[in-house]
């Protein structure tokens, strides 16, 4: 009597979703877009329940007990479904149960309105794993299509996170206080003076290779490519300065090589980085007089301090960025450590955008940032213009400071000089200046190509530009930190 009271009861319910199936596929809902998964549904749905070992009234999946609810969930879904599905407006909680433990309605109603469900693992053994609605706010998420100040994304139109992240900060740091602008390269309203800096660090590129080591290109690497002239090499001595570049060179090129073959991450692309930096800033040539003029630093784990540096956003300080190396002035240079210790000996206070006891010591003139080649330029970019933003903030700082020692009033109308910036993304080597405008606001420009590490040309490519930039750091911007920060600050008392 029981089976057949059963046997009754499910021919009963299934002739009624048959009905509410004939009903729902008669609905002009139905024929909108981004509904095809519910008439597939509704399709298959009362095929499914005919077996019995997937029938809702199995005896294996529910008891009877449960039976009430579930027809309460069936009958509420399908009366709901009878209505055009709205755009959500507000981003649903993940769902707290596994997909096994969900009636077996609840989870082809989430698969319908695009919640993947969560599947749990074999035999119950681990967690499972849930994911939620691809719901997002309009300032997250601006490039889809939006109702009501939200926007739905699907799953396979979506960016990551972090990509969408890195975006958004974007976003925040040009309305910032102060602002902070990305001007391409290609844009041709660049102030004069940024215009002839870019061009005297990459001048020489077309043709990098001393003459002197020309042969040994070819002979170490026959592979590579070169830029022929018509200089004949062969009576051309190698000098102390080329034998250096020419073991930075090597060093840094099978460095990289072995990088890429092996997949280095982050860490162990910088290898390559400061295997070019220190052959090309530190020139130890006799006839140099100031061998120790520069310091490269790893400052990966060093912090923009003090946070005031940083551009705000709101009220909110944009969220603090870190660089991987750091070029300054070093201490062990006899006539910049005399400076460095007389300001300290009379100021608390840093020279640089950091509170690092060592790093801060020092004045900052360019900053380097690493990517592996999986990396994304954009996150280099970010991290670099927020660093060096703070830089030029903490100079205007020293500046001013300074004038006040000096007794004159007002800012100094030439302004401050720029920082060079310098983004490594696997092979891809990319140059940026940054410059502060006298209302504050702060351009880095960029990227101009500057080498790669995939050749020995592009290599002694790389070496050029660095190269160039210590004759500038040492010829340009020295002298003038000297007479505006160095001395004022050096021969100044406390009070004064």
């Amino acid at each position: 009597m029981t089976s057949k009271l059963k046997r009754s009861k499910r021919e009963s319910i299934h002739s009624w979703l048959d009905e509410v199936a004939d009903s729902l596929s008669s609905c002009d809902c139905l024929h909108e877009p981004g509904v095809t998964g519910r008439q597939d549904m509704l399709q298959t749905w009362p095929q499914q329940h005919t077996n019995p070992s997937m029938s809702i009234f199995s005896q294996h999946s529910r008891t009877e007990t449960q039976q009430p609810t579930l027809l309460r969930r069936i009958a509420k879904y399908t009366r709901s479904s009878m209505d055009p599905v709205p755009q959500r407006k507000l981003r649903p909680r993940a769902e707290k149960r596994s997909g096994s433990d969900m009636p077996e309605m609840t989870r082809k109603k989430a698969n319908i309105e695009g919640i993947e469900t969560s599947r749990a693992s074999p035999r119950g053994k681990g967690k499972a794993k849930s994911s939620q609605v691809q719901f997002e706010r309009v300032d997250d998420r601006d490039d889809h299509e939006t109702e009501a100040g939200y926007s739905y994304y699907h799953p396979e139109s979506r960016y990551s996170s972090g990509n969408i992240s890195i975006r958004r900060q974007h976003v925040q740091l040009r309305f910032s206080t102060p602002a902070v602008h990305f001007v391409p390269f290609g844009e041709q309203n660049r102030p004069q003076s940024v215009t002839e800096l870019f061009r005297d660090l990459v001048k020489g590129n077309e043709q990098p290779i001393p003459n002197s080591l020309r042969n040994l290109l070819k002979a170490r690497y026959p592979s590579d490519f070169t830029i022929e002239t018509g200089d004949n090499p062969t009576d051309v001595g190698v000098s102390h300065h080329d034998d250096q570049l020419w073991k930075a060179m090597t060093e840094a090129f099978n460095e990289a090589t072995k990088a890429q073959r092996h997949g280095y991450d982050e860490n162990g692309w910088s290898g390559v980085v400061k295997t070019l930096l220190k052959g090309s800033l530190n020139d130890m040539a006799p006839d140099n007089p100031r061998p120790h003029m520069f310091e490269v630093s790893d400052v990966q784990t060093v912090s923009i301090g003090p946070v005031s540096l940083v551009p705000v956003r709101h009220g909110c300080p944009i969220p603090l960025k870190k660089v991987d190396f750091s070029i300054s002035f070093s201490r062990d240079d006899p006539e910049i450590g005399h400076f460095y210790e007389n300001i300290h000996r009379r100021w608390d206070l840093s020279l640089s955008q950091t509170e690092d006891p060592l790093v801060g010591y020092e004045c900052q003139i360019a900053a380097i940032e690493i990517k592996s080649p999986d990396g994304i330029y954009d996150s280099s970019s970010l991290q670099l213009a927020t660093w060096l933003a703070a830089g030029l903030e903490n100079m205007r700082l020293l500046q001013a400071r300074a004038r006040e020692v000096q007794g004159i009033q007002g800012e100094d109308e030439n302004g401050l000089l720029p920082f060079i910036g310098i983004t490594a993304v696997g092979h891809v080597w990319s140059l940026h200046i940054a410059s502060k405008e006298k209302d504050g606001t702060v351009r880095l420009y960029g990227p101009l190509p500057m080498g790669d590490t995939c050749s020995g040309f592009g290599v002694f490519q790389i070496l050029n530009v660095l190269g160039r930039v210590r004759t500038w750091g040492q010829n340009v911007y020295f002298p003038w930190l000297k007479e505006n920060i160095l001395s004022p600050l050096a021969g100044a008392t406390v009070g004064v």
